[in-house]
């Protein structure tokens, strides 16, 4: 009984401390041994408060557990995930006015100003996944990336729009399992094909 009520309160903890830096930038996985490890792939997350005042839709939170999976799948891939914070517009954080090259930055400044690898990829979710699907399309300032992810932000005419770009677009507003990861970012930096790639959920036509 004992045990279990430890466990359950070491559990709480870990999904409290991710709930609190969500305003925070990130380099995951937060170990040493990973500051070796290239940093492969940058996250864009999706609209939520800024800070103060309650968890509106529970935004917050849903981005906690997008970063615990992130965090969990960075491990498993021996990459580093470089996790930048998105200005405050109104009462939420949004990516609405930033462009790539600001992302760029703070993703370098989350992992404490180490060099972006080629051949990377631009993971956005929700907001951040309408926003990188903007970018996409901009060839010359995403010529380093390897892949582009949209995930939760449906729409039925998204193609690839730069040759050696991989971009995927998915439509539930849910972070996919690590089978997806390790199909789409397994092989970042070897080349990735142009073009569409399934992906679950995938709402085009």
């Amino acid at each position: 009984m004992r045990f279990g009520f430890v466990l359950a309160f070491l559990l709480l903890g870990t999904g409290f401390a991710f709930a609190q830096s969500v305003q925070s930038p990130q380099c995951l996985p937060a170990t040493d041994e990973a500051k070796g490890w290239p940093i492969k792939a940058i996250y864009m997350h999706g609209l939520f408060k800024g800070e103060g005042g309650p968890d509106t839709n529970g935004f917050r939170a849903l981005e906690a557990g997008n970063r615990k999976k992130l965090d969990e799948y960075a491990r498993k891939l021996k990459i580093r995930i470089a996790v930048p914070v998105a200005p405050v517009n109104g009462q939420f954080r949004n990516w609405n006015s930033t462009g790539i090259k600001q992302v760029e930055k703070q993703a370098r400044e989350a992992c404490g100003g180490a060099t972006l690898a080629e051949g990377r990829a631009l993971i956005g979710f929700s907001n951040g996944g309408y926003r990188s699907r903007k970018y996409a399309h901009d060839c010359e300032s995403t010529r380093g990336y390897a892949a582009i992810l949209s995930i939760g932000a449906p729409n039925n005419t998204t193609t690839a729009a730069c040759a050696g770009t991989k971009h995927v677009n998915t439509a539930p507003h849910v972070m996919p399992d690590f089978s997806y990861f390790e199909k789409h970012l397994a092989n970042l930096g070897r080349g990735a094909p142009s073009g569409k790639s399934p992906a679950p959920g995938d709402s085009r036509r």
